[in-house]
């Protein structure tokens, strides 16, 4: 068969357009949705102060943050970092729950 392919041009087009229309045929019969469900299983705040040093950062910003984010429910951790110069950025995430949505609510 092989050989049979690579001797006849047609032969080989023609599979070639028949595997691509295939293709293209069970693309389009793929289920889809609209408008897919995400779980955003953590998240990231970010804060900037300019001209404070590190440690204004953290007194100011990230502790009351962190204190403020660790009386959600359900959070797996929290973590944090705060640098002179850069923005502090605080980083909490919970477990996966069947129940939350795509903003990470309940529902």
């Amino acid at each position: 068969m092989l050989r049979s392919l690579l001797h006849n041009h047609v032969f080989a087009n023609l599979t070639f357009v028949l595997v691509l229309v295939t293709g293209l045929i069970c693309y389009q019969m793929l289920p889809r949705q609209q408008d897919p469900t995400v779980n955003f299983n953590w998240i990231v705040v970010t804060t900037l102060l300019p001209g404070a040093s590190a440690q204004d950062v953290e007194k100011k910003i990230t502790d009351p943050l962190e204190d403020a984010i660790r009386t959600l429910p359900d959070l797996k951790f929290v973590s944090s970092n705060s640098r002179e110069a850069d923005p502090a950025g605080v980083f909490a995430g919970h477990p996966p729950r069947a129940d939350r949505g795509r903003d990470g609510r309940e529902h």
